[in-house]
């Protein structure tokens, strides 16, 4: 079976280094293991949320009745002027 992880043993340590050296990279070998897994995040198209559905801000369903708004008042006035009501001041 083929592990991920490096052991203390598996650490590249110099042949010359000092024993000091040696135990220093021993230690920090084994704070690194000590440590609880994290999970790894990747990236994705899609934007990971907890809750499912959240609601638009205020402002944004401002911005739509007021184009919706907007738009039905000039659909209006295209129906004055095609039919030959518009006032042309």
């Amino acid at each position: 079976m083929v592990s991920d992880q490096m052991s203390i043993n598996d650490f590249p340590v110099k042949d010359n280094a000092s024993s000091q050296e040696k135990d220093s990279a021993k230690s920090k070998l084994s704070s690194i293991e000590e440590k609880p897994e994290k999970q790894e995040h990747t990236a994705s198209a899609e934007p990971v949320s907890d809750e499912e559905n959240v609601a638009p801000p205020w402002h944004f369903k401002l911005l739509v009745i007021g184009t919706v708004g907007y738009l039905i008042y000039r659909f209006i006035w295209l129906i004055f002027l095609l039919t030959g009501h518009a006032w042309n001041g």
